[in-house]
């Protein structure tokens, strides 16, 4: 196994300097482009209401006005990019810097990256969506405000927010679909809350995710992971679940895990990640001397070469292969 490592102490290789973000005229490209494929995407695809691509349409256009109006640098220094971010409600766009990238080529020439390690992550600028309350999100996706109120309680509906005595709801909520999805809920590690005495159990987990049976459509399985590696599963009935996931979206304790983050960080409009699975080849790497040996000692010299960085994000001593 070869392996090529690449940190921003050294020149950067051509193909990830012209694969970076680098001005505020291919930011507003990359996200005009984007915009086009989502709403395309949200046209052709039956499973979203009229009133959520609506708000993604509207939510699109205030981040590129953002954009436009915002004094964005021309970054010259080559490790440093810009990368949009779609996750939960929000597009935000963010300014950061490649401390590390890895890679390994096998003898069948396949190429892999093993490591990218980002710091910095600026917020530069972003758009976010309202949060509504149960009778103006009953109101745009046009449910009575009873449904809303049930959804929530049966768990349903993970994006709302208790605050206060009042539940808040996202605006690009879309109203829940038929049967069950599984939930993920992770440990809010800034949050002094206690726990009930009937959920203390959960003290010990930092990931909690929720499934039904394959085997019997009425039981479901919470899977807790701890930070130490423990694991457990718990089997509930249906009442069980619907006040557990009641409890979790209701705490600041446990924060629901949203799905579908998206990633735009280079010229095309891909991550950073995939653009290099696809486009990396034997060729961009001839240049460079490989480490040469097990893929396990180059994966531990990585972490060794990781764990050098302090906390200001600086590498304390990090050596070119």
């Amino acid at each position: 196994m070869q392996g090529y490592k690449f940190t921003w102490k050294s020149a950067e290789p051509e193909f990830i300097s012209k694969a970076l973000i680098k001005d505020q005229k291919t930011v507003l490209e990359v996200a005009k482009t984007k915009k086009k494929m989502i709403m395309e995407r949200l046209k052709n695809n039956c499973d979203h209401s009229v009133a959520y691509c609506e708000t993604m349409n509207n939510l699109l256009i205030d981040f590129i006005a953002k954009v436009a109006v915002n004094p964005i640098m021309t970054i010259t220094d080559p490790w440093w990019g810009y990368s949009i971010e779609m996750e939960n409600n929000k597009i935000e766009l963010f300014l950061y810097r490649i401390d590390m990238i890895a890679f390994t080529k096998k003898k069948d020439n396949k190429i892999t990256c093993k490591w990218i390690d980002k710091r910095g992550n600026y917020s530069i600028c972003k758009s976010s969506c309202k949060k509504l309350t149960v009778e103006e999100y009953a109101d745009k996706y046009g449910v009575k405000p009873v449904t809303v109120r049930q959804w929530i309680r049966r768990g349903k509906l993970r994006s709302a927010e208790k605050i206060g005595s009042e539940w808040k709801i996202p605006e690009l909520s879309d109203i829940p679909k038929r049967g069950y999805l599984p939930g993920h809920y992770q440990l809010n590690e800034n949050c002094a809350e206690e726990l009930p005495e009937e959920y203390q159990y959960l003290a010990k987990f930092c990931l909690i995710t929720i499934l039904q049976s394959f085997a019997d459509r009425n039981i479901y399985e919470v899977h807790c992971f701890s930070e130490k590696g423990d694991y457990e599963i718990i089997q509930m009935n249906e009442r069980e679940r619907e006040k557990l996931e009641l409890f979790l979206i209701s705490t600041s304790y446990f924060n629901y895990m949203f799905s579908g983050k998206e990633e735009y960080s280079t010229v095309d409009g891909r991550s950073l990640e995939i653009y290099l699975l696809e486009e990396l080849k034997e060729e961009d790497l001839k240049d460079y001397t490989p480490y040469v040996g097990s893929e396990l000692d180059f994966i531990e010299n990585l972490v060794l070469d990781w764990s050098g960085f302090s906390e200001d994000g600086e590498l304390d001593v990090l050596e070119e292969d």
